[in-house]
Parts: C-alpha cells; structure tokens; sequence
C-alpha cells in the first residue's frame, strides 16, 4: 500500500491547472480553467462556473472532497456530487489545501491572510501573515504552514 500523492500541473500561460490524486483504489482528476470553471474527470462528471479564475485546487486523500480557491475572494469546497459550500473571504485567494479527511481546509490570501475551515464550512480562525500565502495542512489536519 501507498501513501496517496497529489501532483499538480500548470500551463505557461496559466489558462489550466490540473490536479490528479492518485491513492489506492482512487484516480480523480480536477481541472481548473482560467474561465473559472472547475471540473472533475477527463470527461466532466459535473463542472460548476466561479466567479473568476481558479487559483488552486486540492484533494482529499480519498478523492471524496476538492476545495478550490479563486480570484472572486471565495473558497468552494465539493463533494464528488458537486457543490457543497463557497465562502466570501473578501480578498483574492492564492492557495488552498485540504486534510486527508476533507474535515478540514485551509486558504491563502493575496493579502496574506490564512483562513481555516471546518468541512460544513464554519470559519474556524483567521490569521495575518504578511504578504500572499502560500498554505498547506498536515494529513490530520493539525497542522498549517503558511
């Protein structure tokens, strides 16, 4: 058995970004388009339209939930039915990331705030860092380098 791996490719001109899970018995892809959709599969199971361009993306370590931050100042965060919750964090957003669980996601802001939520999406802290944040989380969710 394997760790799950995450691995994330960017065009040049930044029109996409993908990320692919690959865990056991998982292979998900999520796509981000300049446009501001985002969309899971090859072949789109489902998409749904943001507000602006998609700025990151991630995946739970079952491939059960995505998050993604955009340049409309919202995180969105999906179940593989769609969407479940986005949230208004009245800045851009640079980065995302999710526990392995999904229970807990994490975002960066171009104005260098971090914000973490709970997966029914609940703000649970915020914190200023600085310039833009770059975030992560730790596989259990305990911890976040920004």
């Amino acid at each position: 058995m394997f760790p799950p791996r995450i691995f994330l490719e960017c065009m040049s001109d930044h029109s996409l970004i993908f990320a692919v899970l690959v865990a056991p018995m998982v292979v998900l892809t999520l796509t981000a388009l300049a446009s501001g959709e985002v969309a899971v599969m090859a072949e789109p199971v489902w998409s749904y339209q943001t507000g602006g361009v998609v700025t990151s993306v991630a995946i739970s370590a079952d491939g059960s939930r995505a998050v993604a931050g955009s340049e409309d100042n919202r995180v969105y965060f999906f179940s593989t039915s769609g969407l479940l919750w986005s949230k208004d964090t009245g800045k851009a957003l640079f980065s995302v990331g999710i526990s392995s669980s999904g229970e807990h996601i994490v975002a960066g802001g171009w104005d260098g705030k971090v914000y973490l939520f709970s997966s029914s999406g609940d703000l649970l802290w915020t914190n200023q860092i600085g310039g833009a944040a770059l975030v992560s989380i730790s596989l259990d969710g305990g911890h976040i380098v920004a």
